[in-house]
């Protein structure tokens, strides 16, 4: 019996102990399941163009180092560099300003973001490496960033045979694609004796232009407006429309009027051609203009 009591006594002890042990086992492999495989090659160049889908090409695969980790990709594209950013980040904690809002994705669906100074995309995700694969939008999204870069005409100072009246065309043959989709299209014609000269480019409108602030860049149209006190006849004009720079239009010519008296002692019919002899001169004056 005391046997009997013994062997029940271990046999209790040995189950116990293995459901102890099984548990812990359980749990040290959720916590292992839980901190993610991530291709993590940090910043390296890339043939992505930032359409469509693409694959990283990073040929490190790491261990996250927390539990919490997410894989994260980041695309970057600044003048002709075109970079890639893999690595593990844990999403409570904002990365280059930015929170990390689709971690729980299965795809690494990338994402556009404005103000990083550069064209920036960003995507994270969940599943084992899966920031390897990079998925765009739409090109349509692509296509709206590149037409809010304006086309415009981009000669910069040449002279020119505008004659600062009525309209006409600038003759500059480089049509240039504004370098900041902030960018308006800019003319300036200047005479200074017989110099005369048209400086067409972009501008930022936020900033000004030889010290003027740019008031009319919402017009499709560029219409020209003078400006005194520049050391030379100044005319400016900007405008939104695509090479919209290229065609100026000066504003209508301020018409004069002479109020004539007649001489003391003349004749109503004296009077009468002098008016006639007055218009006739006035006639002459605006051809020469």
């Amino acid at each position: 019996m005391e046997q009997l009591r013994f062997s029940a006594f271990w046999c209790g002890t040995i189950m116990f102990g293995s459901i102890l042990l099984e548990q812990k086992m359980a749990s040290s492999m959720t916590m292992l399941k839980l901190k993610r495989l991530c291709k993590f090659c940090e910043v390296e160049s890339t043939s992505c163009t930032g359409t469509g889908s693409c694959m990283t090409n990073c040929s490190i695969t790491s261990i996250c180092p927390h539990p919490e980790d997410v894989c994260v990709s980041i695309w970057r594209k600044k003048d002709d560099n075109v970079t890639i950013d893999t690595r593990c980040h844990n999403p409570a904690h904002k990365l280059h300003g930015l929170v990390l809002e689709d971690y729980n994705n299965s795809k690494c669906e990338m994402r556009e973001r404005n103000d990083m100074g550069s064209q920036f995309f960003i995507c994270s995700c969940s599943e084992e490496e899966c920031n390897d694969h990079l998925f765009f939008p739409p090109l349509a999204s692509s296509m709206t960033m590149l037409k809010l870069k304006r086309l415009c005409k981009f000669c910069e100072v040449e002279s020119t045979s505008c004659t600062g009246t009525g309209s006409c065309m600038t003759d500059c043959s480089i049509t240039s694609i504004c370098p900041h989709p902030e960018d308006v299209c800019v003319s300036i014609w200047r005479k200074k004796d017989d110099n005369v000269t048209i400086d067409t480019r972009c501008h930022n409108p936020a900033h000004k232009l030889h010290g003027l602030v740019l008031e009319d860049y919402n017009n499709s149209k560029c219409e020209m407006r003078e400006r005194n006190d520049m050391g030379s006849q100044f005319s400016i004009c900007s405008c939104s429309e695509e090479e919209c720079n290229d065609h100026l239009f000066f504003p209508p010519l301020k018409k004069t009027y002479i109020q004539c008296y007649p001489l003391a002692g003349q004749s109503l019919t004296n009077q009468d051609e002098n008016h006639r002899l007055m218009s006739t001169l006035l006639s002459i004056i605006s051809t020469v203009l």
